[in-house]
């Protein structure tokens, strides 16, 4: 788990110093690092949380957590994907990816 967070973090760092660095040349960092990312996120904590969530509730009121505890992922998920371009507007990319890492 440790490992994939560690690429996870490693990807962002990756692609946020590429961003401010080397404005002009960031294609291959960027490439590398998304992959990275995703590589990292996919080992371990992505499926991780629906595994968690199914065996953190009773039987009897797991579908209705679970429903709520898919509600709040996707809700962080729009929030994260509409908050993205506010945030690489006001501060740059680089700045914004920092924050992600």
């Amino acid at each position: 788990m440790l490992t994939a967070l560690f690429l996870m973090i490693i990807g962002l760092l990756l692609l946020a110093i590429a961003y401010v660095a080397f404005p002009d040349q960031k294609t291959v960092a960027a490439i590398i690092s998304i992959i990275l990312y995703i590589g990292g996120f996919e080992c371990d904590p992505g499926p991780l949380f629906f595994f968690m969530a199914v065996e953190s509730f009773p039987p009897h009121v797991r579908s209705e957590a679970l429903s709520f505890t898919n509600v709040v992922v996707w809700s962080f998920n729009i929030l994260v994907t509409f908050g993205f371009p506010v945030l690489n507007d006001g501060v740059g990319a680089g700045p914004t990816f920092f924050m992600f890492a």
